[in-house]
């Protein structure tokens, strides 16, 4: 017997040869290391505010009345989403309102109205008088409208 032979194998048939990726059989599987261990890597998770920021903040050149002028793509995409409410697209100036009340720009309840709704009567009263969680929601979205 060689060296580079390890006969000690246990499977009864030809002699096992120990090179690079063939280890002696005695130190192959040790009791306690079982299978992978860390696993398979994760993927580095993405900062999408942070990448949102960076991309938001890139300046580029943007025609306005025949002139280049150089902005921000976020305040140039605000511009075109404020282009596009003034020609009549409704969602852009849905979303710009939104946006608006959202950061405080525009206060929301622009006019006081002179009914006071304070709860109904009939079945529907009976039903918020029993849940008053209901009736909160309900007393919401009577204000809203």
């Amino acid at each position: 017997m060689s060296a580079g032979d390890n006969s000690g194998d246990g499977s009864g048939g030809a002699p096992y040869k120990v090179v690079k990726h063939n280890p002696p059989v005695h130190t192959r599987f040790q009791k306690g290391n079982a299978g992978n261990r860390k696993g398979r890597l994760k993927k580095p998770e993405i900062d999408v505010g942070a990448a949102m920021i960076s991309v938001g903040n890139e300046k580029r050149s943007v025609k306005i009345n025949g002139r280049l002028k150089k902005m921000s793509r976020l305040e140039a995409a605000v511009r075109r989403q404020c282009q596009a409410a003034l020609e009549g697209n409704t969602r852009a100036a849905r979303a710009i309102l939104g946006r608006a009340i959202k950061h405080g720009f525009v206060k929301k309840k622009l006019f006081q109205s002179n009914i006071d709704i304070y709860e109904p009567d009939g079945e529907m009263g009976e039903i918020l008088r029993v849940y008053p969680r209901l009736s909160a929601l309900h007393a919401a979205k009577v204000e809203s409208k």
